[in-house]
Formats: structure tokens, C-alpha cells, sequence
């Protein structure tokens, strides 16, 4: 239910504690990273600190079947294994994003609460944003794969049906109507997300489009191991990633090199021993 665990993480074996290192770069300071996980494989701490004086930490708690505790998430379970989950923003906070979707951000339009339901397999159904007046101001459907994966999320523009006549002057008053700050027509598709993946359930491509138009596209290659091996985005030169491996096949060295060099990243992962 949770994404803070070791699949998602790419982690092998039973891991206790990761600690990651990066020396300052020539776009990025330098910083320092640390995860503590549970036996079963929960992400419980995650905490680190930068050249510059910035620290953060985060503490996670799990419930019995497995979802997070957080005073801002209130989920509803349903006899039939569906369920609500219901997250409380704080305020400005300008976008949000379903578990499964990394990279992508939807816009709030001021809603206090987005509410997501789920099925029974776990897969995401629709979002709602809801206001301070529990108001509906935009919405999201989902289309999941049978693996529960995400295929795509789209967005539209409080909870009407979505406009499907004359989808091209819509568009044209919503582009015109966004760009003065005005409300977009009840019912615009206001974006929309893409994803394919590979037979191992792997991100491949990501693409979103904003009223029509397409503003972000992604796609990944993989190692033997499971790693990211490239990146390609719109517009800019391939990302492409080295790696050394431990004797469980967990990276402890990492080189990402960008059209401009290289970045370094070196891990020390501690592992529970057999009880």
C-alpha cells in the first residue's frame, strides 16, 4: 500500500540502515542521506543534511495491514478491500500526486483535501480535490494496468463530465483563460499523464501534457540489476548512470554522468543479521 519499502527503493537483502554521501558538485551541494529500515522491509526514518546547514528528517509508523499512519491521512477500508484515503494539505501548497506517479504534480487549485478511491486490487480510481467548503474543484481518473500500475491520469477542471464537443475551442478559451489567471471551463482536461513499463514493472517513458500540449517527457533504460542505466528528457542530453555493487547486489558507488560531467554518490547499507 505504502512505496516506503525496499521494491521501491531497489534494495536487496535484509537491509537495516543506508547511508549516502555526495561531495559538492558543480550544480549541488554537498549532502548527506540516511534510511533505516524495519525486517519486514519499511522505510521508518528518513533524514539528511547539506553542506549549507539545511537538515530534515521524516519518521514513518505502518498500520496493520500495512498503510502509513500519518495525522494527515485518513483512509476508510471498505468489507469489499477498497478503500479511501484522504490527505489534509497544508495551506499554499500548490500540488499533489498519488503513490505511483514520481515526478509528477497535479494542481491543487486550492484544495484543502485531495480524495482518492481505490479498489480492491489497490489500484487508483478517481481523485477528487476538495476546498475548504469540501466543495469539489477538479478531479483525476485513473487507468491502471492489471498489475495496479498507473497507465495514465488525467485531470479535468471541477467534477463535471469531461468536455467532449468542440474540444478544440475548449482548449483555445482554456489556454486563453489559464494564461490570464482566469478559471479554465468547468470539465477541461487540464492534464494528463502517460506511463509505460517494462516486463519487470519498471518505469519506461513518462509523459504529461498540459491543456493539450505536451510540456515533459522521460524515458528510462535499465542495468541487469534493476538500475536506472539512462535517462533521456525532452530537450536535453542523456543522463547515464556506473555502478559498483555489493555482494547482495545493492549499488554502494554510483557516477551519473551529465553532458557537463560527473556526479558521485557512495553508499554504506548495513544489513540485519540472521536471528
Amino acid at each position: 500500500m505504502s512505496s516506503l519499502n525496499l521494491v521501491n527503493f531497489n534494495l536487496r537483502g535484509p537491509v537495516r540502515f543506508v547511508e549516502a554521501e555526495r561531495p559538492r558538485g558543480r550544480f549541488v551541494e554537498a549532502r548527506h542521506e540516511e534510511m533505516e529500515f524495519t525486517r519486514a522491509g519499511r522505510c521508518i526514518r528518513q533524514e539528511g543534511s547539506s553542506e549549507s546547514g539545511k537538515r530534515w528528517r521524516a519518521d514513518f509508523s505502518f498500520g496493520s495491514k500495512g498503510e502509513l499512519l500519518d495525522p494527515r491521512l485518513e483512509i476508510a477500508f471498505h468489507e469489499d478491500g477498497s478503500r479511501v484515503e484522504t490527505w489534509h494539505l497544508a495551506p499554499g501548497v500548490r500540488g499533489w500526486s498519488v503513490d505511483g506517479l514520481p515526478g509528477v504534480s497535479f494542481p491543487t487549485h486550492g484544495a484543502a483535501k485531495p480524495r482518492t478511491r481505490f479498489n480492491r486490487e489497490g489500484a487508483p480510481v478517481e481523485t477528487t480535490f476538495l476546498d475548504e467548503h469540501a466543495e469539489d474543484v477538479a478531479r483525476v481518473l485513473y487507468r491502471c494496468g492489471k498489475s495496479g500500475q498507473i497507465d495514465q491520469a488525467i485531470q479535468y477542471v471541477g467534477l463535471a463530465s469531461p468536455l467532449v464537443t468542440n474540444a478544440e475551442r475548449d482548449v483555445d478559451v482554456a489556454l486563453q483563460r489559464g494564461s490570464s489567471g482566469l478559471e479554465l471551463p468547468v470539465g477541461v482536461e487540464e492534464m494528463r499523464a502517460t506511463c509505460s513499463y517494462d516486463g519487470e514493472g519498471r518505469l519506461m517513458t513518462l509523459e504529461t501534457t498540459m491543456l493539450g500540449q505536451r510540456v515533459f517527457g522521460v524515458k528510462h533504460e535499465y542495468n541487469d540489476e534493476g538500475d536506472v542505466m539512462s535517462s533521456k528528457i525532452d530537450g536535453q542530453q542523456p543522463v547515464t548512470y556506473t555502478y559498483e555493487y555489493d555482494s547482495v547486489k545493492n549499488w554502494i558507488h554510483r557516477e551519473t554522468h551529465h553532458s557537463w560531467g560527473v556526479e558521485v554518490d557512495v553508499r554504506r547499507i548495513t544489513y540485519y543479521q540472521a536471528e
